[in-house]
């Protein structure tokens, strides 16, 4: 969500105003997919590591032929327009996660009787929602060295994670045992 909502901002600190201008749109989109792609791994991870390898297995190759399939449908009636271009494929990748995701996660549901809560997927949506909002409200740094733009980028950055955080625990979706839980992994110390 935070790459998601700043996405000119964190393109424009590697590759400066015009590169980001031509492809923000585009890593909005894909930011936002890798998110479903994220999930559908770890239904992956669950299938295989319940010994329902041939499923996952059948399930990737699915997804993966929707991807080649919005590709071969979108991508080329956008035209060589750089900025239509990324999105267009943005999108067609980001559609194909998606529906990977509901595939794999259908298949999860159906076969071990599990998959994300309903009340989860909602609170976490909402509080996205809410970051990726306030993340847009934010103003972008365009003038100024490279250190600053890089440092209120990174301020900004920050920020919407606040947001997400703090919506979560309003939400009660981040308790006090997920709290507890975080803190004992913070104190271990790498040997």
């Amino acid at each position: 969500v935070t790459i998601s909502a700043r996405a000119h901002a964190v393109m424009a600190v590697p590759f400066g105003q015009g590169p980001a201008s031509l492809a923000a749109p585009a890593l909005t989109v894909l930011a936002l997919g890798q998110v479903f792609f994220s999930l559908f791994t770890i239904a992956g991870t669950i299938l295989n590591g319940a010994g329902r390898t041939a499923a996952a297995t059948v399930l990737c190759g699915l997804t993966l032929a929707l991807a080649m399939g919005a590709n071969y449908v979108v991508v080329p009636r956008v035209g060589l327009e750089t900025p239509r271009l990324l999105l267009a494929a943005a999108l067609a990748q980001s559609a194909a996660f998606v529906l990977g995701f509901v595939l794999m996660g259908g298949y999860l549901r159906r076969a071990l009787g599990t998959l994300l809560p309903v009340a989860t997927a909602l609170r976490v949506l909402l509080a996205g929602a809410l970051a990726f909002g306030a993340g847009r409200l934010l103003p972008e740094r365009v003038q100024g060295s490279k250190l600053a733009v890089a440092a209120t980028t990174v301020a900004a950055c920050l920020a919407v994670l606040a947001v997400f955080l703090i919506a979560l625990a309003v939400l009660r979706e981040f308790t006090a045992d997920d709290r507890a839980k975080l803190a004992r992994v913070l104190r271990r110390r790498p040997r």
